[in-house]
């Protein structure tokens, strides 16, 4: 496993980086309906300056939503509507998205 993730980094399709918690922004986030652990999630891409996340957890989507139909939480995952993408994608310039549309947000070459 090492040689492997040295080899991703080597490639650059791998990168270590610092970032600086910012408990404020995680609070914010907590306030805003996230859960804490979800919140972190978004507090360390912040601070590591990660563009997107790639996730299928409704939390990160519309947290108030948690448990509603499948169908429900497919279309509000896949056409990014809930408001809490929306929010982190506005203030924070990252994007959430699930696996099924992450190459419409990596940059072109």
């Amino acid at each position: 496993m090492a040689d492997h993730i040295a080899d991703l980094m080597q490639n650059g399709a791998l990168r270590l980086v610092a970032f600086v918690r910012n408990n404020p922004l995680r609070k914010h986030l907590v306030q805003s309906g996230i859960p804490v652990k979800d919140a972190r999630i978004v507090e360390f891409s912040a601070g590591a300056e990660v563009s997107i996340v790639v996730t299928q957890d409704i939390d990160l989507f519309e947290p108030q939503k948690k448990g509603c139909q499948s169908k429900e939480r497919h279309k509000i995952i896949h056409e990014r509507k809930g408001k809490i993408c929306k929010m982190i994608e506005k203030e924070l310039k990252i994007y959430i998205v699930c696996c099924c549309r992450v190459e419409e947000f990596l940059p072109q070459n």
